[in-house]
Formats: C-alpha cells, structure tokens, sequence
C-alpha cells in the first residue's frame, strides 16, 4: 500500500469499503487490478469498473439530461439516445482519456492519431452540425448508428455534450476549434 503497511494493519480483518471510497476515486481499483489476488466469499457483489460507469447513462438525479431520466422529450428521439450511447462509448476508451489529460497537463496539442480516428466515425464531421458534408464520413456516422439524411441539431448538440464530459475544454478546442470555425465556412460558401 502507498501509504505503507500500518493502513492494512489498522483495518485488517475489517469491512474498510466506506473508508476506502472516502479516500480513492474509482479508477484505483483499475489502475491496480493487476494486484487483485480475489474476493471474500461473503463480498457483496463486485462493483463496476471506471471504465464501465464511463460508458454507463448515470442514474444519479440530474446527472443526465431529462429524456434520459424518464421525461419524455418532443425533441431527443430514438437515434438520439443511440448516438449518445455510441458516442459516449467510444469516447470512454483509455486513450482518448489519456490523451485529453495530458493534453491539459502539458498544453500540447490531441494526438493526430486519435484525431484521425474521431474523423473516421464522424465525429468531427458531426459537429459541424447537419449537411451534405455528413456523407463524407469513412465509415459512417459512428458505423450508421444515425443517418446522414436525419441527422438534426440535437444530434450535434449529443455529440458536443458527450466531447465535453471530458471537462478538457483545451483538448477539446484542440480537436476541432480550427473545423468548427473554419470548415461552416468552406462548406456554404466553396466550391468543390
């Protein structure tokens, strides 16, 4: 233990779960998994892993927007909800979180490989908002989860909510600040 042999020694034998998780965020358990020898047979059952509550719509009262809380919504429909599952999945892969925190911490700028990669799903095309342009995707938009032809505002508006639970907003103008101001333009007014 980091904080030497005493803490086991204090809460050897003991239920520590309430201690624990008072002192450590989620991602302990996975950043030392490799440390895991196994669970008591009375243990309650295991609890999710960071990567899984990432990927997860959280059911924690205003954690979520209000369609995704059980109010109905004139606006989010069905390919809504897919996008942001999609979207919200693919973003929660360690290298795009890695990526963004770095960034912050350094102030470089996102990786082009992982920039690349937000490109061939879409996204970066999807927050240029509805368009002609959409059909331009390598593989779709995140693999067809949402056609080009229905692809409206509040699609782009999930794509942005989802980018931005990163709370890396210089990782995030670094993937597409130059596209979003830039590229509108291109798209209504150049030619091809």
């Amino acid at each position: 233990h980091p904080g030497g042999k005493q803490t086991l020694l204090d809460f050897a034998g003991q239920d520590c779960s309430e201690d624990f998780w008072g002192l450590h965020r989620h991602e302990v358990l996975d950043k030392y998994k490799r440390l895991v020898k196994g669970r008591l047979v009375d243990a309650p059952p295991a609890r999710t892993t960071s990567l899984e509550e990432k990927q997860s719509i959280s059911k924690v009262p205003y954690g979520e927007p209000a369609h995704l809380q059980g109010l109905s919504s004139p606006y989010f429909k069905e390919s809504h909800i897919a996008l942001r599952k999609a979207v919200r999945k693919y973003l929660a892969d360690p290298d795009f979180i890695d990526d963004a925190m770095e960034c912050e911490a350094t102030g470089r700028a996102p990786s082009q490989e992982l920039r690349k990669k937000l490109g061939d799903v879409g996204i970066v095309a999807m927050v240029q908002g509805p368009g002609e342009h959409l059909k331009l995707a390598p593989n779709g938009l995140m693999g067809g989860v949402v056609k080009p032809e229905e692809f409206d505002y509040f699609h782009e508006l999930v794509v942005q909510e989802e980018r931005s639970r990163f709370f890396c907003p210089g990782w995030e103008d670094g993937i597409d600040s130059a596209n979003s101001i830039g590229v509108p333009v291109i798209i209504k007014y150049g030619s091809e």
